[in-house]
């Protein structure tokens, strides 16, 4: 479900973002006051540029994410941005909880990609 990549322009796409495959911590369920780490793999598809990266979340499930100040990306270059600490806030069993990662580039409006 989360593994393919999402695009943040769909008709041009110049970024990729998808949880890492590769990563032991990608747990994305667990009861009320669990723990959680996300790790995001970036790829930059076309002119090298600096990037920003933020969080949001109505249902306050957010962490620290470890690119404080953002990253500069060449073209075809890729990042892991871990996001860690995420606590899982008080719900019922099985509700979901909307989480919104977002890449921007210095200089361009892009769009926000929830995950």
């Amino acid at each position: 479900m989360f593994n393919s990549p999402l695009s943040v322009l769909p008709a041009l796409i110049f970024l990729q973002i998808y949880l890492n495959p590769n990563s032991q911590m990608n747990q994305l369920y667990g009861p009320s006051g669990s723990v959680h780490d996300l790790e995001f793999v970036v790829s930059n598809l076309f002119r090298g540029g600096h990037f920003s990266f933020e969080q949001t979340s109505e249902d306050g499930f957010v962490g620290r994410i470890n690119a404080v100040g953002g990253a500069s990306l060449e073209e075809g270059e890729q990042k892991i941005i871990r996001v860690s600490g995420m606590v899982v806030p008080e719900r019922q069993e099985g509700a979901r909880i909307k989480y919104t990662f977002t890449v921007r580039k210095e200089g361009c409006s892009g769009n926000s990609v929830p995950v």
